[in-house]
């Protein structure tokens, strides 16, 4: 699981994959995508995410260490703790800081300042070498992008850069596209109604990659997208009950939305939330037919 959950709990594990059942991408998907961008997509939706801290993990294995009755023990308790499992493990360094701030005092019950500047000064050292490693490597990963003609504009190396930036994504992409999260389903705006379909969630799922990779030079693994999915839902819930108000006397056709009262037709918009659409041009001058025009198209 994607380490972002903590801060947005993004990551759905049910989310509908891209992928065939042979583990293959799905070609119909990447039609639209230039074929210049589409191994760097491929390669970032096959990404595990290897080198993100993992706080879930730590979480669980914080969460079995019986504390000791002696606060002093308990801050021996915590330095290794921190020492073996999470200073160890591969990630950002200020992931790492975080989740000590945030559940590190808390789960060992230091009631005196004293026994948590310890803890601190005992981090302090060791975090301080790691960050500048971790500059290092910045470096190098900076130089070798700047080689490739690759600048990222988002942070996808800490929570909160990565929270930022799925934010950042989601709202760039419904500036250009219309959403509505509806009776749990996030749907697309296409002529006149709001779709769902394995079909339209694979291509926003590209569309999502493809803005992520030309806009701001990020490449998105499949948890990142599934948490950009998440986020747009949190932003555009609807009612049913909003939904299909006047659906007794309007239909949805391919040039508009048809008044059956007035026979008055409007364009279509996206303010308006319908779910179907008869696939026909309302033309209002044209002839009835004749029952002679009817037996020759029969």
């Amino acid at each position: 699981m994607e380490n972002n959950d903590i801060i947005v709990n993004c990551v759905d594990p049910e989310s509908f994959d891209i992928y065939n059942n042979d583990g293959n991408i799905n070609k119909a998907f990447v039609s639209g995508i230039d074929i210049e961008n589409k191994e760097e997509i491929e390669e970032a939706q096959n990404e595990e995410n290897t080198n993100e801290f993992n706080f879930q993990e730590c979480a669980t294995k914080l969460r079995a260490v019986v504390i000791d009755d002696s606060e002093e023990n308990r801050v021996k308790q915590a330095t290794s703790f921190i020492d073996n499992e999470i200073l160890n493990q591969p990630g950002s360094v200020n992931d790492m800081e975080l989740f000590i701030e945030s559940r590190i005092y808390t789960h060992f019950s230091f009631t005196k300042k004293g026994f948590i500047n310890l803890v601190k000064s005992h981090c302090k050292d060791k975090l301080s070498s790691l960050k500048k490693i971790a500059k290092k490597e910045n470096t190098i990963k900076e130089q070798a992008q700047k080689q490739d003609g690759i600048t990222s504009l988002l942070d996808m190396d800490s929570v909160s850069g990565r929270n930022t930036a799925f934010h950042i994504i989601a709202k760039d992409y419904m500036r250009n596209h219309s959403v509505k999260y509806i009776g749990g389903l996030l749907r697309s705006y296409k002529n006149g109604v709001y779709s769902v379909s394995e079909e339209t969630k694979g291509f926003m799922h590209k569309e999502l990659m493809y803005l992520a990779l030309r806009k701001y030079g990020t490449p998105l693994s499949k948890p990142h997208v599934e948490s950009i999915v998440k986020v747009m839902e949190m932003c555009t819930p609807i009612k049913m009950e909003d939904c299909d108000k006047d659906k007794e006397s309007v239909i949805i056709v391919n040039n508009g939305c048809l008044n059956l009262n007035t026979f008055e037709l409007v364009e279509h918009s996206p303010d308006n939330v319908y779910f179907s659409k008869i696939p026909v041009d309302f033309d209002i001058d044209a002839k009835e037919p004749s029952m002679g025009s009817v037996a020759k198209k029969l």
